[in-house]
C-alpha cells in the first residue's frame, strides 16, 4: 500500500467512496447481496486512524450507505438504534444501517479519492458517530418490563409532568417490584431519564 498516495488523497471520517469503487468493495466482502443501485461505502474509521496507517493496522471501518426517497423522521439524528437517515448537503436523503458496517483493506482509500457529489453536514458527521457508539451503550430492558411500563406510561407521565411527588415514585416503585427490579437507585435514574 502506498501511504503517501493514501494521505494525499485526503481521507476523513464520513467521507464516500466514490460510485466505480461500490462494486469492488462489496465483491472484497464477499456480500451475497447486490448493493442497490446508487449505494456508495462511507468511512468510519476516526481521521486520525485513516492516515496514520501502519503495519499493525492496516484496515478502516465501513458502512454502506443507499439512496431512499423520503426521510422518516422515526430514523433521523439516531433515533433510531439499526437505520440512521442522513441528509447531503446536496438534499438527497440516504439510509445507513448498523447490520452493513464492515472492515476494508486500507489500501482502497490508497486507490481511490473520496467523492466530491455526496458531502455530510458536520452536525450529521458527529450524530452518525454517536448513531454507532450509542449501539454498543444503549439501555435495554427486558421484554416483561417493557410491556408492563406500557399500561403505566400515562399515567406516570401525567405525575411526573404535575411534579416530582410521591405518586410518581410509587408508581414506578411499583412498577419495578413486579418486574423484580427494585433497586432504588434504578428507580429514581429511571424516573429522571425516561420521563
Amino acid at each position: 500500500m502506498d501511504i503517501e498516495k493514501l494521505r494525499s488523497n485526503e481521507w476523513r471520517q464520513c467521507l464516500v467512496f466514490p460510485a466505480n469503487a461500490t462494486d469492488e468493495i462489496a465483491d472484497c466482502l464477499n456480500l451475497d447481496e447486490k448493493t442497490t443501485s446508487g449505494s456508495r461505502w462511507m468511512v468510519v474509521s476516526h481521521s486520525c486512524d485513516i492516515n496514520s496507517m501502519s503495519q499493525s493496522e492496516t484496515s478502516i471501518e465501513i458502512i454502506l450507505i443507499t439512496p431512499i426517497d423520503k426521510q422518516d423522521n422515526g430514523n433521523i439524528h439516531g433515533r433510531h438504534p439499526r437505520f440512521y437517515h442522513l441528509e447531503t448537503i446536496n438534499n438527497a436523503w440516504y439510509e445507513a444501517r448498523i447490520d452493513k458496517r464492515f472492515c476494508i483493506d486500507c489500501g482502497f482509500c490508497a486507490t481511490y479519492a473520496p467523492c466530491t457529489d455526496i458531502c455530510i453536514s458536520k452536525e450529521d458527521i458527529r450524530a452518525i458517530v454517536q448513531w454507532i457508539t450509542y449501539r454498543y451503550v444503549r439501555s435495554a430492558f427486558p421484554d416483561e418490563f417493557n410491556e408492563r411500563i406500557k399500561s403505566k406510561k400515562d399515567n406516570l407521565k401525567k405525575n411526573f409532568y404535575g411534579g416530582m411527588n410521591q405518586n410518581c415514585f410509587t408508581g414506578c416503585l411499583s412498577t419495578f417490584r413486579r418486574t423484580k427490579i427494585c433497586c432504588p437507585a434504578r428507580i429514581m435514574k429511571f424516573s429522571y431519564s425516561v420521563w
